[in-house]
């Protein structure tokens, strides 16, 4: 039961890769610090509550390639194409 109950609060990120928007599920994006790292741990971008409209983040301005998307203590790797 307690497997059931943690997929369905899994952060969920998608589409996955993507050019221009990802969308971000399952998380309380009101109180969280969101920010996407390059491969090399540099800060790529860094948002704010009011660039996150609906759980979707704007990553058009980034480079090609692999990122951490990070939210608080939370990771998932997404790829901008």
């Amino acid at each position: 039961m307690n497997d059931f109950i943690d997929k369905q609060n899994e952060l969920v990120v998608y589409p996955n890769p993507s050019n221009e928007f990802v969308y971000i599920k399952n998380i309380d994006l009101n109180s969280k610090k969101i920010e996407l790292f390059d491969m090399n741990g540099r800060l790529a971008k860094s948002y704010n509550k009011s660039e996150i409209l609906e759980g979707k983040l704007s990553v058009s301005n980034l480079q090609a390639g692999n990122y951490i998307l990070k939210i608080d203590t939370i990771s998932k790797k997404i790829i901008i194409k």
